[in-house]
């Protein structure tokens, strides 16, 4: 049967569909992600707290017990018992990777404990008269002491008094920067401090009338700053509320991003570095009751803002380019799909282009589609006409940047209506897309043909006559799950299987629709069949077979030796399986596959390549020189053969080494530690380098393996840069390999000793 379709499939497909809460993720659509915070409770009376650089929590209760909580287990332990530290009045606490440091208010003394032997290990002394606030970063202890200055205790103990703080409240410390909530002039301000000097650069100190979030201002009363950027804990006092607050750095504007239950003094951070996608973690101390709060970052599907619902809404417009076109059906793949999710499709079919158009109250309807009026068949309003959400004047000045209905003005992009009149911005066009959209979701849930079935993945349209096909497709998920929709074709004009049938079958409106759905079924799987015909040559082309099938066409080709490379470089070596079949077990052969390898895998370090792929190393002169990762120096080359040269287009070198190359070392010595490499007469020696990474090294020994001649001994010497010859000089012609003959007791002239000349009296 033939069709025409319009079909969305890419990622640049989707972004020119309009969408609210709705992002292109994995080449297709889902629900928007954000980031949250979940609080959970640690335990109360909590004297002071401290993260270790590994993550581990260590609390301080007024007893003097200490304890441990292991944020990826979710456990928390005692680890000693007051009466096992010899402490009378604890204060404080910080951590480094073996040791917890624990402040004694009585004296000022800082005891030292080991978490793994569960003991108390030492004491440390310091200047810090009476430090009340301890901090650990890059091997070095933060205090801060109670007459107002920071002292570090680390190999060199050094007060900084320059430093000239007034009321500290706070201290934290990351990146060598030293960061303190300090109370000048009566006014909260945040300090940093660096190269034992205060930073004043265009963000810090913030001034106080930067403490504002969202519009409301705040007071700060602990800080952290992790991953570079600024959280602030702090009390909105107006209304008597509490949160974390985190500076963009791009803005220099504060953002509330999480709202606590009590006000916090006290306040650190540790990115979580696990494996399930989650961010960073803090830990609050309240001030009440002194709870400590921990506060995990996690990624979840976003809310609606409008709905409170995890639910979003993706809109596009099909053109036929036919008027009066009758369009047949939809044909959705849903990629992921479960139980706590759902997919819901609208649909509208028009010949006109301006969808609520600012001049009319509402579209130009077609006979065959439901009308878009004020009041339903039951009194109901419904929707909103252009006239009621905009003005007159906005009106006039949207016709003048060619904007002239209600789609326009959702679909258009800001920035470029802004730059069609002076007498617009694109703050000003966004707040008129935002009401925009608002008119336009209301036509869509009132006027739109709606698709009873949930999930739908093949819909047959019903009354969807017109050039423009309009589509809705709304997802509802949750905060861990979310649908996604993969493509979605429209297929037109409607000519379904009952055009085959006898002109009796339909007579009866009634039954004949009964019977065109029944049909549809078939028509459904064998219109699929029939475009996988079609589309059949697709499967044998290497750069154009789907990435599922690309396993398949290896199999065909019995190319599946090289399953683990980057698909690029798999789509490569089918493409050239030909030219590399003929040249297996050869030199050219290894040389040729090795380089197609390591250009995919490092193609931040790739040049150009030629068009048979291959790098071009005789544009090149054999001028490079290396070392293997066991310090052996290694070049070995015959001037003019390209296959043996060093460098090739990727950045690595690549040569061999076999016995035939062993004539032309230059002296016995030389020759001999060569041999040494080789197994024997039939083997050889790649050298190659320097890798990056183990598997990167794993799968060049791999290439080896599998393309080497079967009766050849085969091994890799990986190699690191030692020193380049370049210009005019030629290894072998001009320049040659130090023999190490000459030795001086254990010292080998030439290679660890060197002859000077005596300067005279």
């Amino acid at each position: 049967m033939e069709f025409s379709y319009a079909t969305t499939t890419s990622e640049s497909d989707w972004a020119e569909w309009t969408t609210r809460n709705v992002e292109v993720a994995d080449g297709g659509i889902s629900l928007a992600q954000t980031t949250a915070i979940r609080e959970s409770s640690l335990g109360t009376s909590i004297v002071d707290l401290a993260v270790d650089p590994t993550g581990l929590l260590y609390t301080l209760d007024p007893s003097g017990a200490l304890y441990r909580y292991d944020p990826t287990t979710d456990t928390r332990q005692r680890l000693l018992d007051s009466d096992e530290l010899s402490i009378e009045s604890p204060r404080a606490v910080c951590a480094s990777e073996n040791r917890v440091f624990v402040v004694d208010d009585a004296d000022g003394t800082i005891v030292t404990v080991s978490p793994r032997l569960r003991r108390e290990t030492g004491t440390l002394r310091s200047r810090a008269a009476e430090p009340i606030e301890l901090t650990y970063d890059g091997g070095t202890i933060y205090a801060l002491d109670g007459d107002e200055r920071i002292v570090c205790i680390g190999d060199d103990e050094l007060s900084i008094d320059q430093w000239r703080l007034q009321s500290p409240v706070d201290i934290t410390v990351a990146d060598d920067l030293v960061y303190v909530l300090d109370i000048v002039n009566e006014a909260p301000t945040v300090r940093v401090f660096g190269d034992e000097r205060e930073r004043r650069d265009d963000t810090y100190p913030l001034p106080t009338d930067a403490f504002v979030a969202d519009g409301e201002a705040f007071v700060p009363t602990a800080v952290t700053a992790p991953q570079g950027t600024i959280v602030l804990a702090g009390t909105i006092e107006e209304r008597n509320e509490h949160g974390l607050f985190e500076l963009d750095p791009d803005t220099g504007e504060f953002h509330r991003v999480h709202e606590l239950e009590d006000g916090c003094d006290h306040l650190v951070s540790r990115s979580t570095g696990n494996e399930a996608g989650d961010g960073r973690v803090f830990y609050a101390l309240g001030c009440e009751d002194r709870t400590c709060y921990a506060l995990r970052e996690v990624t979840e599907y976003a809310r609606h803002p409008d709905r409170d619902r995890h639910v979003g809404l993706a809109v596009h417009r099909y053109d036929s380019g036919i008027d009066g076109v009758e369009w047949h059906r939809l044909a959705l793949d849903l990629a992921r799909s479960g139980a706590s999710t759902q997919v819901r499709v609208r649909y509208y079919a028009t010949d006109e282009s301006a969808l609520l158009p600012f001049d009319s109250g509402g579209p130009s309807d077609n006979a065959d589609n439901a009308t878009d009026t004020d009041e339903t068949a039951d009194g109901t309003e419904t929707g909103h006409t252009p006239t009621a959400i905009l003005d007159s004047d906005a009106i006039e000045t949207l016709h003048e940047a060619d904007v002239d209905s209600i789609w326009e003005l959702a679909t258009t992009d800001a920035d470029r209506v802004a730059t069609r009149s002076d007498r617009l911005t694109p703050d000003q066009v966004r707040s008129w897309q935002r009401t925009a959209g608002d008119a336009l979701v209301d036509h869509v849930e009132s006027n739109w043909a709606h698709v009873d079935e949930i999930d739908p993945q093949d819909i047959l349209l019903r009354d969807a006559t017109g050039r423009y096909l309009y589509v809705a497709i709304e997802l509802v998920g949750s905060p861990t799950a979310a649908p996604l929709i993969d493509s979605v074709t429209a297929y037109c004009p409607r000519r379904s299987y009952l055009r085959y049938l006898p002109e009796l079958y339909r007579e009866n409106d009634r039954s004949a629709a009964f019977l065109e759905r029944f049909l549809s079924v078939f028509e459904t799987s064998f219109v699929d069949i029939e475009s996988e015909i079609e589309h059949i040559g697709r499967y044998f082309d290497p750069h154009g077979v789907p990435s599922e099938s690309l396993a398949w066409l290896e199999d065909w080709l019995a190319a599946d030796a090289y399953r683990d490379w980057p698909e690029s470089a798999r789509r490569e070596y089918l493409a050239r399986a030909p030219e590399l079949y003929a040249k297996r077990g050869t030199r050219a052969g290894l040389r040729a596959t090795l380089e197609l390898y390591l250009r995919h895998a490092t193609p931040d370090r790739t040049e150009p390549a030629t068009e048979a792929g291959a790098a071009t190393d005789r544009q090149r002169p054999v001028t490079s020189g290396a070392t293997t990762a066991d310090g052996t120096t290694s070049r070995v080359a015959r001037d003019g053969d390209d296959q043996a040269a060093g460098d090739i287009g990727t950045g690595h070198r690549l040569f061999f080494l076999d016995p035939a190359d062993l004539d032309r070392t230059d002296g016995e010595s030389a020759r001999q530690e060569y041999a040494s490499m080789l197994s024997g007469d039939r083997s050889f020696v790649l050298f190659c380098g320097p890798f990056e990474s183990d598997t990167q090294r794993a799968a060049v020994e791999e290439i080896i393996e599998t393309e080497k001649p079967a009766h050849v001994d085969a091994h890799v010497l990986a190699l690191e840069d030692e020193f380049t010859l370049r210009g005019d000089t030629f290894l072998g012609l001009n320049t040659r390999l130090q023999t190490r003959t000459f030795a001086m007791g254990e010292a080998a002239l030439g290679e660890d000793t060197v002859l000077g000349t005596r300067e005279s009296d």
